[in-house]
């Protein structure tokens, strides 16, 4: 029983540091990107908040947005990402959508893009605010894509001009803006695929008018071994406590009729 007694103890201590690493790890990670996220604001870098590898510093589209008393800064950046499909790189582009809150409440719903091209409504994702910062992102509900791809306005091999975008909140439209995204504006793609074909390597730096999202690092390693520590000296402590407690409770309690009869018997037969 005592055995089972340890491995059960050792089992909860595992998990128990398990979950301190868990939420450590967190906790300093979700600080640190807070803290880059609203130095990246007060420095109107807005740049920081794309999630797609490359992309045109320049925006395809900066626009004032104002809902009653709340107004927004809206941006479309020109990005793209590669991937590799049968040992060959393949480019896909697109462009993201980001929001900043400038004036006004905090919109903490989510709530739906829908981009057209004429009257036909070809991408529909859902947007939503990052962490707790006065900043939205909209991506593709299933896949969770933060790019809206181009490949997305083609029908029947043609490019559909982009002239439209709604946003709804619960189902009501919060705003809408004519766009004017023609296929001819889009040039990140074929700037990556040119670097491909001369050097045949991925591109790490920027290059032409090509930024490169960096990536960001975030070492947690003295967090969790610091919290570690504490818990494993602590769960030390309270170990010792107990023990030295119940090893000197031990003799102290009356012992129950039963045990009397065994030790009279034992004395018995000393005699």
């Amino acid at each position: 029983m005592k055995l089972i007694n340890r491995i059960i103890f050792a089992l909860i201590m595992a998990m128990g540091l398990l979950f301190v690493y868990s939420r450590t790890d967190q906790y300093v990670r979700s600080n640190e990107l807070i803290a880059q996220a609203n130095k990246a604001l007060s420095e109107e870098n807005y740049q920081h908040f794309i999630s797609v590898r490359f992309y045109q510093e320049i925006p395809l589209l900066e626009e004032e947005i104002m809902v009653d008393n709340t107004t927004y800064r809206l941006f479309l950046y020109e990005t793209a990402f590669i991937r590799l499909v049968n040992e060959n790189y393949e480019v896909v582009d697109g462009f993201v959508f980001l929001l900043f809150l400038e004036q006004g409440p905090l919109l903490d719903s989510a709530f739906q893009v829908k981009i057209s091209t004429g009257d036909e409504t070809l991408i529909d994702y859902i947007g939503h605010r990052v962490l707790d910062l006065p900043v939205y992102l909209a991506k593709d509900q299933e896949t969770k894509a933060f790019l809206f791809p181009r490949s997305e306005f083609y029908v029947n091999s043609m490019y559909q001009e982009i002239t439209q975008m709604e946003v709804f909140v619960n189902d009501e439209l919060y705003f809408s803006l004519e766009l004017q995204i023609e296929e001819s504006i889009y040039s990140v793609k074929s700037q990556i695929e040119e670097y491909l074909l001369v050097n045949n390597k991925v591109p790490h730096e920027d290059f032409g008018s090509v930024s490169i999202q960096k990536v960001i690092q975030i070492d947690t390693a003295p967090y969790v071994l610091r919290n570690g520590a504490i818990y494993l000296v602590a769960v030390f402590g309270v170990t010792v406590l107990f023990y030295g407690y119940r090893n000197k409770q031990l003799g102290k309690k009356v012992p129950t009729i039963g045990v009397q009869k065994d030790i009279e018997k034992l004395k018995q037969k000393q005699k």
